[in-house]
């Protein structure tokens, strides 16, 4: 399955090598740094794929028809990011899983990603400390 992983922060990182030790392979990663990159790249070698490509700084009709490639899409970004990406990836009809805390109702999507036969599991992510308390 053609997989994506947005964001190679703390969580996309052990994301990505968990990815990695279930099989799930190769994966393509995308990151705002290209540090965040040239690291996995480093660590993972030819498992993985950095593309340079960031979908975000894609149109919405371009970002639906990149997401259209992938069989999973996991989304590790900033949670200013990830309705937008959720909302592309439901019109794409992508399985994606997101780690993101969403301040916007995610469940509003619902109906649409019905439709669209996608297949989204958000807020998905572990928090640190006492967040849900």
């Amino acid at each position: 399955m053609k997989t994506l992983l947005m964001g190679l922060g703390r969580q996309g990182s052990r994301i990505l090598e968990l990815a990695l030790q279930k099989g799930i392979e190769p994966v393509e990663v995308v990151d705002a740094s290209p540090e965040a990159g040239g690291k996995a790249a480093a660590a993972h070698g030819k498992r993985i794929r950095v593309l340079e490509k960031n979908p975000l700084a894609l149109s919405e009709a371009e970002r639906i028809g990149f997401l259209k490639g992938y069989g999973l899409v996991l989304d590790a970004l900033p949670s200013f990011h990830s309705y937008r990406l959720i909302r592309s990836g439901i019109r794409a009809g992508v399985k994606m899983v997101s780690v993101s805390f969403l301040a916007e109702d995610f469940m509003s999507l619902d109906g649409e990603a019905r439709e669209c036969g996608a297949l989204i599991i958000p807020d998905c992510g572990g928090a640190p400390g006492f967040s849900h308390m």
